[in-house]
């Protein structure tokens, strides 16, 4: 049995194929056969039966897989982030702000903290904006903690020589009146008086200035607080028999040569002229008001 040639192609062209030729198939060639990788639907991984396959969302699947299968399969959702790291830096700052107001170095370290709190935050996505905005507050924290206390450094290191010290206001004190000179003494002698005429003369000394009168007494006080030409002394228009019978408390003055016979405690005799009156201050912080005499003439009794 003859094989049936097929007839060759036209060495020469016609202008168009010949659609009786029958093209060679190469003998590698064969009918199409299913690629090894294609494998049949229901035992394929890629397409997994409904309850077995990872992308369907049977009722076993946990619910986080959720949604219609895809390419890269359904999305998962996302758990969401937390602003606690952001409020802790809020919060911290905020206190260290109230310290550093005041000076305080907890102010300060507060800062610092809540600094650290922010950027661990902002990393951490945990409150971004409250860490950004505590990051602020904590700054302002430490700024203000190390300008109160460099002010207060600042003015307790100031001597104090440059502020103004306070001074106590002055005291005014009541003027003293110092003794009068008594006019000297008319020419006519001293007159003798009663006790009734001095104690009128004690009342009202200025009633009677420049009158020249006798009078007896008793020195209280001739020492260095008087000095030598003045003392204090009882004194009364007459004599008297015991020294605490005079009572009127008088101011004498006179020439230092006229007194440097009188001693304290003296009993005397003495001319005087009758002067202004004198206030003194006492021992006790009060002030006395007394008649004062100008000594003309003076001798002590025995």
């Amino acid at each position: 049995m003859t094989t049936p040639q097929i007839p060759r192609h036209s060495a020469e062209p016609t202008g168009r194929p010949d659609i009786r030729a029958t093209p060679q198939i190469p003998a590698q060639w064969g009918p199409p056969t299913a690629p090894p990788q294609w494998n049949h639907p229901q035992t394929g991984p890629q397409w997994g039966h409904p309850q077995t396959g990872p992308y369907w969302n049977h009722p076993q699947i946990p619910p986080q897989w959720a949604g219609p299968p895809s390419a890269r399969g359904p999305r998962p959702d996302l758990p969401k982030r937390g602003i606690g790291l952001g409020l802790a830096a809020l919060i911290t700052a905020a206190i260290g702000l109230l310290f550093g107001l005041f000076g305080s170095a907890i102010g300060f370290l507060l800062g610092l903290v809540a600094i650290g709190l922010g950027i661990a935050g902002y990393i951490r996505r945990s409150g971004r904006v409250l860490a950004a905005v505590g990051g602020g507050v904590a700054a302002l924290a430490m700024i203000a903690s190390l300008t109160v206390a460099s002010v207060g450094a600042s003015t307790s290191s100031t001597p104090a020589s440059a502020s103004p010290t306070p001074s106590a206001p002055p005291v005014s004190t009541a003027p003293v009146a110092q003794p009068t000179t008594a006019p000297p003494p008319p020419p006519a002698p001293a007159r003798t008086i009663t006790a009734r005429d001095w104690q009128k003369i004690a009342k009202d000394p200025t009633a009677h200035i420049g009158e020249s009168i006798v009078v007896y007494g008793t020195v209280t006080q001739f020492d260095a607080a008087t000095g030598t030409d003045s003392f204090r002394a009882n004194v009364d228009g007459v004599r008297q028999q015991n020294e605490y019978e005079y009572e009127t408390n008088t101011f004498l003055t006179g020439d230092v040569s006229t007194l440097s016979d009188v001693v304290n405690g003296d009993t005397f005799r003495a001319e005087v002229v009758v002067g202004q009156p004198y206030t003194y201050t006492t021992t006790m912080g009060g002030q006395m008001t007394v008649p004062t005499l100008s000594v003309t003439k003076i001798a002590p009794l025995k």
